[in-house]
């Protein structure tokens, strides 16, 4: 019964690994199980592995396998997809969630089989994503990413790891090829994205970097206050009684007898002509005595030296999502988002360029048969303000309750679109101007009275054919409201 729930479903698959005997032992197993293999090797080919549902990693070594899990976490079309590693023997260098499954040799169809049914979870949870809108920036596209994979793997806290090759001495290997950055710098992409109220944070680390260099590689050691030499050397000092003068012992030292050099007397008893009241630093390249030694920095990486109270501080953070991130990222959206993006979820919008070609036709069709349409184009001027003052969980929470005023409006025969200027277009088919003007201002006034944050609109109605005659007409009247 087991056997047969677990091949209830067929997976797609790509495998990726150097040609060897655990290459060869897995192949033979994926042969032997219900899936299809969209492709393998060495290399990544697109055209196949954008096909793949879950990807497979096989790797001799851990160097081996960071490369291939480097080379998928990094992709921005493929870095969400689910990831088996195997490999002969556990890999202590490499952890989840860089792979969601680790598995080792020996391998049997059953443990693949079982294997593949747990990732199922993922899939299911990576299918509900929309895509991501094409005016996004890739940055934009890689944080929405980062957030839909901490969601998708469930991880309630996200905890850096200590990691030398980093600039800051900490790093998440696995966010910083999400993000397309170099290792470590990840932090401070996140680090953004919690100041964006994305990411809820709490302290994990403070770590010191050069000011020059932002290296965390930083030597404290003790120098001459005088010189800044690091050639100094602590030694005890003899105070005589009988003149006052204290000096560095050795500079008593005369033929194994101790003479003052200030007035030249043999110091014979201590506690009765001297006395040792502790120690002072001797800087062997300038000479000068000093009481204490003076701390100083020098950077590893760019030789820059400085005094500790110069150095930066950056605060290591552990992250977990907040509740707008959890929305961003099932709903795809960003603090770039257009207007048209924000609107997209929420209605059934037409691409402009179907919009523009529908609108010709109706111009004809108007022309020929007298019956009028109107054309409102709709303009929230201060939609940037809006965000600014309540952020993008109320930019989003506006936008949806303008959506649900204008579905209340609109009949189903009626189109929505967006200009290139981030312009509402709705064509009102068979309304002349007097009814469109009285949707709109049924629009603003419910806008006003429902929503929390007035919108600031500016609006312009064309009515075909009682305006414009032709197309062209109609386009030169829209911008003639500009």
């Amino acid at each position: 019964m087991a056997k047969q729930t677990l091949l209830q479903q067929s997976q797609s698959i790509y495998l990726m690994g150097a040609e060897g005997d655990l290459y060869e032992e897995i192949c033979a197993i994926l042969n032997q199980i219900e899936g299809t293999l969209f492709g393998n090797g060495p290399r990544l080919v697109m055209e196949q592995a954008q096909n793949a549902e879950i990807f497979m990693v096989s790797a001799e070594t851990e160097s081996e396998a960071l490369n291939f899990l480097e080379a998928l976490r990094s992709s921005l079309v493929l870095g969400l997809r689910p990831l088996i590693l195997v490999t002969p023997n556990d890999l202590q260098g490499i952890s989840f969630p860089y792979y969601d499954l680790a598995l080792t040799l020996p391998l049997s169809d059953y443990e693949l089989k079982r294997a593949l049914k747990g990732l199922r979870p993922i899939q299911e949870r990576l299918q509900q994503y929309p895509p991501l809108y094409d005016s996004y920036a890739e940055m934009a596209c890689r944080e929405i990413n980062l957030l839909r994979f901490i969601l998708s793997r469930q991880l309630s806290e996200v905890i850096p790891e200590r990691d030398e090759t980093s600039p800051v001495g900490y790093s998440l290997p696995w966010a910083d090829h999400l993000l397309g950055v170099e290792r470590g710098l990840g932090l401070i992409e996140m680090d953004r994205l919690a100041t964006a109220g994305l990411l809820l944070t709490q302290e994990e680390d403070v770590v010191n970097l050069c000011p020059q260099c932002n290296d965390y590689r930083i030597n404290f050691r003790q120098v001459c206050p005088h010189c800044g030499s690091p050639q100094i050397k602590r030694v005890k000092t003899i105070q005589h009684f009988t003149c006052a003068h204290t000096a560095p012992e050795t500079s008593f030292i005369h033929n194994y007898e101790y003479i003052c050099p200030k007035c030249g007397k043999k110091l014979k008893h201590i506690g009765v002509d001297y006395a040792k009241p502790g120690e002072v630093v001797v800087c062997a390249r300038c000479g000068q005595v000093a009481p204490e030694a003076e701390v100083s920095c020098l950077s590893l990486k760019c030789g820059y030296i400085f005094p500790p109270h110069q150095a930066k501080q950056v605060v290591i953070n552990r992250y977990r999502l907040s509740r707008l991130a959890e929305q961003a990222a099932i709903q795809g959206l960003h603090s770039g988002a257009t207007l048209a993006d924000v609107l997209h979820s929420f209605l059934n919008i037409y691409a402009y360029p179907f919009f523009e070609k529908y609108l010709q036709l109706e111009v004809k069709r108007s022309l020929r048969y007298r019956s009028p349409f109107s054309l409102i184009r709709l303009a929230i001027r201060n939609l940037s303000n809006i965000e600014e003052t309540y952020g993008l969980e109320g930019k989003m929470t506006l936008i949806k309750e303008l959506q649900e005023i204008l579905g209340t409006y609109l009949r189903t025969t009626d189109l929505v679109s967006f200009s290139p200027h981030n312009e509402i277009l709705i064509l009102l088919v068979e309304a002349d101007e007097t009814r469109a003007e009285t949707i709109v201002q049924r629009l603003l006034k419910r806008s006003q009275k429902v929503l929390d944050a007035p919108f600031d609109f500016k609006y312009h109605i064309v009515c075909v054919p009682h305006q414009a005659q032709d197309f062209s007409h109609l386009q030169k009247l829209l911008t003639q409201g500009e």
